[in-house]
């Protein structure tokens, strides 16, 4: 193996701790699948008195047919996958129906984004992970100093002590990042606030804190109706540590260097690339680390077989991070093909998190919607539902996370259950509306 293990960024559009529910084959979860949630309505319960539907738009649709098919309530609050027109196609809804919904939302930073814009001549706002990797390289470069070493265990060890409160906010920026080096250097505490939000960590690694946007279907259009912030820690009680400082034992063995796996035929990929280039470059005006400039090495990746093989050739090249790549099934690609320590921008919840352990996810996940979306079905006075999700990892984790918040919050699902285009005929959506 090689002298170092590898840090892996994963990046993506946008990512309580949820681990994957899915299988890892790939496979859409059946309604006999291990872990599926129970398939017996708690009657007990009573009728629903609305209907939760994770899905995408053509799911929503259908599932808005079954359940309306089947008597359902007027009351319809949808996840973030569902905020589509298409969504309702097809669909006759009362006058008297409420179908609200929540969605992950960016957070912009005017100064990141004006300068980046700048520079590279595009804005950051048009394009998956770009503030996500600039923090990346910042995160990764306060751990290396907080540990005084290069070494990826020895950067994990230290994320939550850079990251997370309490610590002396710092920012990202030459000027900003040599305070935050004098800060450490004194055996100070510091808290990264970057350009895509507060980066705190769960102790499974998952963004705790993001925003959401509030919306509602009204005349047949999606209106937005309010942004809220969401905080993990104080919603469900999510586990934030501040983490300890871990000094490693010897001195750094050379330069911090950071690798990219990135589909560079793609603006996307390029625009990653840019903002990780932008954080190197500061971070070197700054005086880089352990008296030598950090170095950035790219390889471009088009598919998941490439991918994984840039990854394994950066690893050989001694790197201590690797970013990227943003599509979904080549990160997963790359997070399988090195091992050591995972910083994933990715929201998927395909990749698994675990308390303690290496892969840390800079980019708010779908975990965020869960309370927020628990928290506008009560606030509506609905205290028990129906949940349906469309076949599907990503749905099934959120389904699951949705129901635990809401029922924390003090409400109750009557079943949380998967769609199928039998499930009307079956009975299964009566079942779970206690029709």
């Amino acid at each position: 193996m090689f002298g170092r293990a590898a840090v892996v960024l994963l990046t993506s559009g946008l990512v309580m701790v949820v681990a994957a529910c899915g299988d890892d084959d790939g496979r859409s979860p059946s309604a006999t699948d291990e872990g599926t949630p129970t398939e017996t309505a708690r009657a007990d319960l009573g009728a629903a008195e609305a209907v939760v539907i994770i899905a995408s738009p053509g799911g929503t649709a259908e599932a808005l047919r079954q359940v309306l098919d089947a008597g359902a309530p007027a009351k319809l609050f949808l996840s973030g996958s569902s905020r589509d027109e298409a969504s309702f196609e097809g669909v006759s809804l009362s006058g008297d129906a409420v179908a609200k919904g929540v969605s992950l939302t960016a957070i912009e930073s005017e100064v990141f984004d004006a300068a980046f814009e700048e520079r590279f001549g595009r804005s950051p706002a048009d394009f998956a992970g770009v503030r996500e990797a600039y923090d990346a390289v910042y995160l990764i470069a306060l751990a290396a100093a907080a540990a005084n070493s290069t070494d990826a265990a020895a950067i994990r060890d230290n994320v939550h002590y850079v990251a997370n409160p309490p610590g002396e906010l710092v920012n990202g920026g030459a000027e900003a990042f040599s305070a935050a080096l004098l800060v450490l250097a004194g055996g100070g505490d510091v808290s990264y606030l970057g350009v895509s939000g507060q980066a705190d960590f769960t102790a499974g690694g998952d963004l705790a804190k993001g925003r959401v946007t509030v919306w509602r279907l009204l005349g047949g259009r999606l209106i937005d109706l309010e942004l809220r912030d969401v905080d993990l820690a104080a919603e469900i009680g999510a586990d934030v540590p501040a983490g300890g400082l871990s000094l490693a034992a010897g001195a750094p063995d050379g330069p911090l260097r950071i690798g990219a796996v990135l589909p560079l035929q793609a603006d996307g990929g390029g625009a990653v690339r840019d903002a990780m280039q932008m954080a190197v470059d500061e971070i070197n005006e700054a005086g880089g680390l352990f008296g030598a400039p950090i170095e950035l090495l790219i390889e471009s990746a088009d598919d998941v077989t490439q991918a994984a093989a840039a990854a394994q050739n950066l690893e050989g090249q001694d790197v201590t991070a690797i970013v990227g790549p943003p599509e979904e099934v080549a990160a997963l690609a790359v997070a399988e093909a090195v091992g050591g320590l995972h910083i994933a921008l990715t929201s998927s919840s395909a990749l698994a998190l675990e308390a303690g352990g290496n892969v840390f996810r800079v980019a708010m996940s779908q975990a965020l919607e869960a309370p927020s979306l628990a928290n506008v079905v009560l606030e509506d006075q609905a205290t028990v539902v129906c949940v349906i999700f469309e076949p599907g990892a990503r749905n099934k984790a959120l389904a699951s996370a949705f129901r635990e918040a809401y029922e924390l919050k003090g409400g109750g699902a009557r079943l949380v259950m998967e769609l199928s285009d039998v499930n009307a005929a079956g009975g299964a959506i009566s079942a779970c509306l206690g029709t």
